[in-house]
């Protein structure tokens, strides 16, 4: 064979394993569906595994990480910008202090320790929640087993598998919703293991480079994302739209709720008792609630807004006008141009004890919320719309104009054709300054 055939050959072999493996996950994981896998951009020996003299071992990236093709497959709804192969860098790390055993032919390294594999994306993707660049972490641990790199003693390859609930496995994603997944699956395949899989000191696996792939998959496979916003903002005339020179409300707190007004758990069965999901609008009064799942929700202006010297102690709801605001795409959408109301629907003190809510929004199912709104945030922590646009809905707004007892001090005298002490001033009939009221 000559060198010009070399790296041809090489590639095929590596396309080969890569489809083998994920094959193996399919069938021998038959409960599951892949829906992520990546193949290194380069084909170097970007995985490397440090035996640390016999101590302990270490198992990561290369340096920088390794540059890798990325792919999400069989999920719906996905924005066109995360379709398709993505650039992207895998980072990767963990240590061990369990050592090895060989088994007739059969090599296994346990990784006994916590192990996370982050795929980053070069450049931040359009939608997506946080940096809109993680496109997969996965964190493993033991559980039931250790999950254990395995390969033929002295070849050059290896393996590596952390299933549920073997393993515990985690996946988090700035573009996914792993929620309802009850079954999670990582493989990962090596190749070209240099100078080639065998022990080393004190029983570890000697240290080595590798090529290497992988695929994920889960049942069901996750969803992609829909997202809750929009504005908080000063309604002066009280007319429900937002009308020029209104502006933002900074600072306002909001929480998300479930339908029943119960709160929305961002840690859904974490064990760590209930996490709101609560943010603060920005400077703008722009907020947006992201990663979420279909289903029906409400957004909650939190009480404490409300409470003396707070944000909104001297502020009500405005009346709110479905058909006309600003944002309303309702031919497209039933919940569009949302009215907030008092969270019990008639208390005009309640918003001192239970904040003010929106009406039930439902989100999904499906890619089927409203398209093209127009008052979206353009910068900041909150802009775009956190998901592909249909399945974003960026029209609960929350008017507020502020409570005064006010009025004019006035010579009711008729002057200018107003009517003499008639208690309406007209005409030219001048204001009195420098009054005193109490």
């Amino acid at each position: 064979m000559n060198k010009l055939q070399s790296p041809k050959l090489t590639l095929s072999m590596v396309i080969l394993t890569f489809c083998l493996m994920m094959f193996l996950v399919q069938t021998a994981l038959g409960q599951t569906t892949t829906f992520a896998q990546f193949i290194e951009t380069n084909g170097g020996q970007d995985f490397v595994f440090t035996n640390n003299t016999g101590n302990d071992a270490t198992l990561s990236a290369i340096g920088g990480g390794s540059a890798v093709s990325f792919r999400y497959q069989n999920i719906s709804g996905l924005d066109s910008s995360l379709q398709g192969f993505q650039d992207a860098h895998l980072f990767a790390s963990t240590t061990t202090s369990q050592i090895s055993s060989v088994n007739g032919s059969t090599l296994t390294q346990p990784l006994n320790q916590v192990t996370v594999i982050s795929i980053i994306r070069d450049v931040a993707a359009p939608v997506g929640t946080n940096t809109r660049t993680n496109l997969l972490t996965v964190t493993i641990s033991s559980s039931l087993n250790t999950p254990s790199l395995t390969g033929t003693n002295n070849g050059n390859s290896a393996s590596f598998s952390a299933t549920t609930p073997d393993h515990n496995v985690v996946f988090t994603s700035d573009f996914l919703n792993f929620r309802t997944t009850t079954a999670r699956n990582a493989a990962l395949s090596f190749s070209s293991v240099l100078p080639n899989f065998a022990q080393g000191a004190g029983s570890f696996l000697d240290s080595f480079t590798a090529a290497g792939s992988g695929t994920f998959a889960s049942n069901p496979v996750p969803t992609a994302t829909y997202s809750l916003g929009n504005r908080v903002w000063y309604d002066t005339n009280s007319n429900g739209q937002i009308d020029a020179p209104e502006v933002g409300i900074s600072g306002v707190s909001l929480t998300l709720l479930n339908s029943d007004n119960s709160i929305f758990d961002i840690d859904d069965n974490s064990g760590n008792g209930i996490q709101p999901y609560t943010l603060t609008s920005d400077t703008d009064g722009y907020y947006r609630f992201d990663g979420l799942f279909a289903g029906d929700y409400k957004v909650r202006v939190n009480s404490s807004n409300f409470a003396n010297a707070g944000l909104l102690s001297a502020y009500v709801s405005t009346t709110g006008n479905v058909s006309t605001d600003t944002d309303s795409t309702a031919s497209l959408s039933g919940e569009n141009g949302i009215d907030p109301v008092s969270y019990d629907g008639s208390n005009p003190a309640a918003p001192r004890t239970a904040g003010v809510s929106s009406n039930v929004v439902t989100l999904g199912p499906a890619s089927t919320e409203p398209a093209s709104e127009t008052d979206v945030a353009v910068s900041g922590l909150f802009s775009g719309q956190g998901s592909a646009d249909t399945r974003a809905d960026m029209t609960v707004d929350f008017g507020f104009y502020e409570l005064c007892l006010c009025g004019t001090v006035w010579l009711d005298t008729g002057a200018g054709g107003g009517g003499n002490n008639n208690g309406i001033q007209a005409g030219t009939e001048s204001g009195i300054s420098g009054v005193r009221v109490r």
